[in-house]
């Protein structure tokens, strides 16, 4: 005795159905149903659907919309069970909540989905069981149909999906991934575009098509990284979808809210380059930008002549502003401004407030004329003070404390620059710091006009002045108090390790050209400090880098994918070269691989960027162990040229480095392609090979083929001692890599295809399963071993083994007349035209 239908449904019928006052309304989440007890029913409801009238409402639903499906059904001592195309349904009761129930006020039930999919397609009915759980009745509610209209898109950040427009709160220089996502039926996404401050950002994005078996849903994301700046503060970023089922794109947006460290802008009033006569009011301003703001603080380090206990304590207005009504003498000294901020302390350059008396103006005169000169009258003695120009002098810091080392040059000399690009006049080659101490860097340079970019490089850092990360820091740059087109720039590292060792690289580029210099830093634990004299580096090109070897006990080893191949050579590394998984990092999209990875050798390090096997990890060994189909999009990606494999080119290492490519179908030239900045490529101090192992190496017995000579000078000691570890290495010319790798890396599959027949034959006649594959692995190696020993040919041994009329040659007849030889051959061939294609061809896949 069931009510079937909520108030909607059942004015279609010209029926009314309602749950009566005092009705009692349960819910059993351990049986996912509800239990509705009333003592009224409508008859004419119950007749209507035993004599089969009822029909099930149709309705069309596009993806992603929100929608309620009524029941009425009540029976004292029943319950109800969801049905969707005759299967009972579990409701939802996660924290999502997709599908769950509703139960108003009034006691009307009905099943809520939020997002409809494709898997909630179908004939939805209500079902009344006994408190036996066996059916009573069966009431058919709802047909639901699928439109192929797409779900509504939207962005997605850090696994969290975005409201429209919302603010995206990053950090500068981090680099993030931005998900545009649609969601249909079909996959009918016919393109996405990246725009922020209307550049056309889509050569950075990765775009693929996904289908969610679950929900039984085609799902199109779009993946834009990017390395965040101050620069993209407030600015929006728009996905913008065009799909076959709607007349024009749609267009979705977010906002940055980039947090960066402050810069400082310090101004005077009057002017830099006017002298400061005593009894003058002066002004000095700081405009800090930063976010989130900062506010302006001004300190003063005063003139050694004059005690502390003399000044006046100076007070900085809330604009950033320090006023002096009347300037006197006891104002001379260094002023900077500075600021607590979220990220720490900073402090801008120091500048020198000078102040002169007017009995000055005459020595004033001639100093800036290049002469000397009679008394000045108060005419010419005005004109001087406005006109005038006085250089505007920077503090250089230059302490020597406990524990802290400041080094740099000599003062710019007038500046040797060739048609104004930059010139580093002088610059440190070689620094030896000791562990746990601070270290200042200081390099000069020169150029016209004014520098456009200036970086410190280290490790896998490119810091602009006036920035602190972590222990690293720069200063604002320094302009000489000789020439206003010469600078100083400060690196400093704050508590010195063992990883900083190395070489670290001072940028200068302007609208002229560019110049390099290098700074070698050696740590050590001893508690000396040196430095190199009379060294001067000009050029990067004419510096001479640190050529030292990685170390084989210690050497970083990285990985660039988390397939079969990369998951065997850790095998091998590990448990038969010995190798601590701690000193092994790797690298993969997806946490399937490398979650089982970290589990199995503990230590082992994972990470979603391949840049961070270049730069965070900083490893010496590189293997590339990826899909040639990989390589394939990044050619599709890049246009002209290929998309970086590490999103953005790999890093001007501080030291030699290796990498190894085991990606058949593409050359040593594609992988530089993909891996160094074609800009300037030759800065690299890079050794690339490729080699092909096969699987054996999981097990310390692998075959290795590489590019060069195993034994020449051509393959560096640290490569040939790791790969010797778990493989016997033997040259193979570059050309015939890819079928090296059909006949080693596939064959191996062959022959223990071979060695399970050999023992299905040993079974057949007798032999126990364990003794015959003992036998017939055995015998194979025999074979091998034979066949390396004697030098002869294959068939020349066959004939050795098989005697008139005996069983070897009876049985090597019926190989042949099965056509053995040619099967496995065209094993080799097919194995070797699918390496090729999956290089080749993205239909492959």
């Amino acid at each position: 005795m069931i009510d079937r239908y909520s108030k909607w449904l059942m004015i279609d019928i010209d029926t009314k159905s309602h749950i009566d006052e005092g009705n009692k309304v349960q819910f059993n989440t351990s049986r996912f149903a509800i239990k509705l007890e009333s003592s009224k029913m409508r008859r004419a409801t119950i007749d209507a659907y035993e004599n089969g009238k009822l029909e099930a409402l149709t309705r069309t639903i596009n993806p992603g919309d929100k929608v309620d499906i009524p029941c009425s059904v009540v029976t004292p001592g029943g319950s109800v069970q969801w049905i969707l195309n005759n299967k009972p349904i579990l409701l939802d009761f996660s924290q999502n909540q997709r599908r769950h129930w509703n139960i108003s006020n009034d006691g009307q039930a009905s099943l809520t989905i939020n997002r409809i999919t494709r898997a909630d397609e179908g004939l939805w009915e209500c079902w009344e069981l006994d408190s036996a759980g066996n059916v009573r009745q069966k009431a058919p509610i709802m047909r639901i149909v699928l439109s192929n209209v797409p779900e509504e898109p939207y962005l997605e950040y850090n696994g969290h999906r975005l409201a429209a427009q919302q603010s995206i709160t990053v950090r500068e220089h981090s680099l993030i991934a931005l998900n545009c996502i649609t969601k249909g039926q079909f996959s009918s996404t016919r393109s996405i575009q990246w725009y922020i401050g209307g550049e056309n950002l889509s050569s950075h994005s990765r775009t693929y098509s996904e289908y969610s078996t679950e929900e039984e849903t085609s799902v199109t994301i779009s993946v834009l990284s990017m390395n965040i700046s101050a620069e993209y503060h407030t600015q929006m970023v728009y996905c913008q979808i065009a799909h076959s089922s709607w007349a024009s794109a749609v267009t979705i947006s977010a906002s940055f809210n980039v947090l960066y460290a402050p810069l400082f802008s310090i101004t005077r009033e009057p002017g830099f380059g006017y002298p400061v006569i005593e009894g003058m009011p002066l002004s000095l301003r700081c405009d800090i930008d930063s976010n989130p703001p900062a506010e302006a603080r001004w300190e003063r380090e005063a003139d050694p002549a004059l005690s502390n206990a003399t000044l006046s304590p100076i007070h900085t207005n809330h604009d950033g502003s320090l006023n002096f009504s009347a300037i006197s003498k006891q104002d001379i000294g260094w002023y900077k401004c500075t600021t607590q901020h979220e990220f720490g302390f900073f402090a801008s350059f120091g500048y020198f407030l000078n102040v002169r008396s007017r009995d000055e103006l005459p020595q004033l005169a001639a100093d800036i004329l290049g002469g000397t000169h009679p008394q000045l009258s108060d005419e010419n003695q005005d004109h001087l003070l406005n006109s005038a120009k006085e250089a505007a002098l920077r503090k250089i810091y230059n302490q020597k404390q406990e524990g802290r080392e400041t080094y740099e040059a000599s003062e710019c000399p007038p500046p040797a620059m060739e048609a104004g690009r930059p010139v580093i006049e002088s610059i440190n080659s070689t620094v030896i710091a000791l562990v746990g101490s601070q270290i200042s860097m200081i390099a000069r340079f020169c150029c016209q006009p004014r520098p456009r970019k200036v970086y410190w490089i280290h490790r896998h850092l490119a810091m602009m002045p006036s920035r602190i990360i972590g222990r690293y820091i720069t200063r604002e740059l320094i302009m000489s108090s000789t020439s206003t087109n010469c600078f100083t720039s400060s690196f400093i590292i704050d508590s010195v390790k063992p990883e900083d060792a190395g070489d670290i690289m001072f940028m200068v580029l302007n609208q002229k050209g560019i110049d390099q210099a290098l700074i070698s830093l050696n740590v050590t634990y001893s508690a000396s400090y040196s430095i190199s004299s009379n060294v001067i580096l000009r050029i990067m090109s004419k510096a001479k880098r640190s050529k030292q070897s990685a170390d084989i006990n210690t050497a970083k080893i990285g990985f660039v994918g988390a397939g079969k191949i990369a998951e065997t050579m850790i095998n091998g590394l590990v448990v038969y070269g010995k190798v601590d998984p701690k000193r092994i990092h790797v690298a993969a999209p997806s946490t399937t691989n490398t979650d089982r990875l970290k589990q199995t050798y503990q230590g082992l390090k994972a990470t979603k960027r391949n840049l961070d096997i270049f730069g965070r990890f900083d490893c010496d060994i590189v293997f590339l162990a990826v899909n040639g189909n990989v390589i394939l999009n990044l050619y599709k990606l890049g246009g002209t040229r290929p998309a970086p494999l590490t999103t953005n080119y790999i890093p001007n290492m501080k030291h030699p480095f290796y990498v190894l490519s085991m990606i058949s179908g593409y050359d040593l030239k594609a992988i530089r392609d993909i891996l160094l900045n074609p800009e300037h490529p030759e800065k690299y101090m890079m050794e690339l090979h490729r080699i092909m192992v096969n699987c054996a190496v999981g097990y310390g017995l692998g075959i290795c083929a590489i590019d060069v000579e195993p034994d020449s000078k051509k393959l560096a000691e640290p490569v040939r001692a790791l790969l010797s570890m778990v493989a016997k290495l033997e040259y193979i010319p570059e050309p015939q890599m890819d079928a090296a790798c059909a006949v080693c890396g596939a064959g191996l599959a062959f022959s223990y295809y071979f060695i399970n027949a050999l023992s299905d034959g040993g079974l057949k006649i007798g032999l126990n399963r364990s003794m015959a594959l003992k036998f017939a692995a055995k015998t194979v190696s025999c074979a091998a071993d034979t066949l390396l020993e004697s030098g002869k040919h294959p068939n020349e041994l066959k004939d050795e083994v098989c005697g008139p009329s005996g069983g070897a040659i009876y049985g090597l007849s019926m190989l042949d007349k099965t056509d053995v030889a040619s099967g496995i051959s065209g094993a080799v061939e097919a194995a070797h035209k699918r390496a090729i294609s999956l290089a080749r061809d993205d239909k492959a896949c």
